[in-house]
């Protein structure tokens, strides 16, 4: 990697607590064999487990290379990331989250090199492998579009994918001029609003509205999952309900923006959040929690019956301790018979 003061491509690199895994992530970025500058902004969410004595050493191993953005709180990731995004000083960027890494010692090089083919695309885009947690697995994971794409034809597949991403941003490479004048006009009220708990779905929109993307065939990234195999404490569920919400309002701004709110995959993928967000919600036991899950699925129209009941049983006084005993009883009865 060729360190520089005028670098063509930042990578953003996204830690918390991530003292298990943050060498692995920097070293596979670190490793990347260029023919054009690059530096890597490390930002971190106010770490408590040593993840900032690691990187102050990778600081000063590679001085030319590496610049920290250390927060001593935690703030959140959309505050971290943007953060680095402003400081960001290429016209590239790539971004690797710290219990991620990358494929190879060339995935950054293909991916930058794709825009010479593609002088007008805003981001080029990869197949990714996933690495389950739980028994060290590997499966291969690919876009929902393995070819280029115009302007605006990944919007529909970003909205209203479901199960998996309809393309990985830490797959990716994208211009930051593609995405700064969105970013600037809608800073407060979008990319860093609090209600949405995350910070890629915005930045993807943006560039498949901004411009056409070109595909790179195969893997570039490892992306763990099922660091928590399942939610099994009422604190994993509350959690889960309440970024699940978040994706709701997100989902929900985003396609209404873009003229997609009523589009049948799109009104699919809204009724999934609920069901999901209402279910976490009943499993919390937090009855306000609950209160808000039906109150803010409430306001969405044309959900199936299953959901509006479930919504309306959360909604009642004594409704979320009644779902949570059924509930259990469901899932011992489930125990029971696998027995």
């Amino acid at each position: 990697m060729t360190a520089t003061n005028t670098p063509l491509v930042s990578v953003i690199v996204l830690s918390y607590n991530s003292a298990d895994t943050i060498e692995q992530a920097l070293d596979s970025v670190l490793a990347q064999r260029c023919t054009f500058g690059v530096e890597v902004l490390v930002g971190d969410d106010g770490s408590s487990d040593g993840t900032q004595r690691i990187l102050r050493r990778y600081a000063d191993r590679y001085p030319d290379a590496v610049r920290l953005l250390l927060s001593a709180e935690n703030r959140g990731v959309q505050a971290n990331y943007f953060d680095c995004l402003e400081a960001a000083r290429g016209e590239f960027i790539a971004d690797c989250a710290g219990d991620d890494y990358w494929c190879g010692t060339e995935r950054l090089q293909r991916l930058v090199d794709a825009f010479t083919a593609a002088p007008q695309a805003v981001a080029s885009f990869s197949d990714w492998q996933c690495l389950h947690v739980a028994d060290g697995s590997l499966t291969d994971a690919a876009p929902r579009l393995c070819r280029n794409v115009a302007r605006g034809e990944m919007l529909l597949p970003l909205l209203a994918s479901c199960s998996s991403p309809a393309w990985h941003l830490s797959a990716s490479v994208f211009r930051k001029a593609a995405v700064m004048p969105d970013y600037e006009r809608r800073r407060d009220s979008l990319y860093c609003n609090a209600a949405y708990a995350c910070e890629d779905l915005q930045v993807m929109a943006a560039l498949a509205d901004a411009g056409p993307m070109v595909y790179v065939p195969g893997p570039t990234l490892v992306y763990r999952v099922g660091h928590a195999a399942a939610i099994t404490s009422a604190s994993d569920a509350g959690r889960a309900a309440r970024f699940a919400l978040s994706s709701l309002a997100l989902v929900r701004a985003l396609a209404q923006r873009f003229g997609l709110a009523a589009h049948p995959d799109v009104a699919a993928r809204i009724a999934v959040l609920c069901r999901f967000a209402l279910s976490q919600a009943a499993l919390s036991g937090d009855s306000g929690l609950a209160r808000r899950a039906a109150g803010e699925c409430g306001q969405v129209s044309g959900l199936p019956l299953p959901t509006r009941m479930l919504r309306f049983a959360l909604s009642v006084p004594g409704g979320p301790r009644m779902v949570l005993a059924l509930k259990t009883l469901k899932s011992y009865a489930k125990k029971r018979e696998n027995r």
